[in-house]
């Protein structure tokens, strides 16, 4: 994530995407990834629709950082889902 944001500050925009296509060997790296993110997007796609939650973050993240945003969405997923209203939790048992 870290050499994902310096080469994005370094490089810029326009020249960091540039430079995947500056030889064969980076052209065939930049493919295989591009297909890589692909696939595990489609895979964030379905999952997030059958957990309920929002995808939309993790996607755009992985469009201009890469790994990161698919990384993030492993990281949220393994969390519990929070309860929307602490009132009904908080709430104590009453006695019969």
């Amino acid at each position: 994530m870290i050499l994902s944001g310096y080469a994005l500050y370094t490089l810029g925009p326009v020249d960091l995407y540039m430079s995947a296509f500056s030889g064969l060997d980076l052209m065939t790296y930049f493919t295989d990834l591009v297909i890589s993110l692909s696939l595990i997007s489609v895979w964030m796609i379905q999952d997030s629709r059958a957990l309920g939650r929002s995808v939309i973050p993790y996607l755009v993240l992985t469009v201009f950082l890469g790994s990161v945003g698919p990384l993030l969405y492993l990281i949220q997923r393994a969390r519990p889902p929070q309860p929307l209203s602490r009132s009904t939790a908080a709430t104590p048992p009453t006695p019969a």
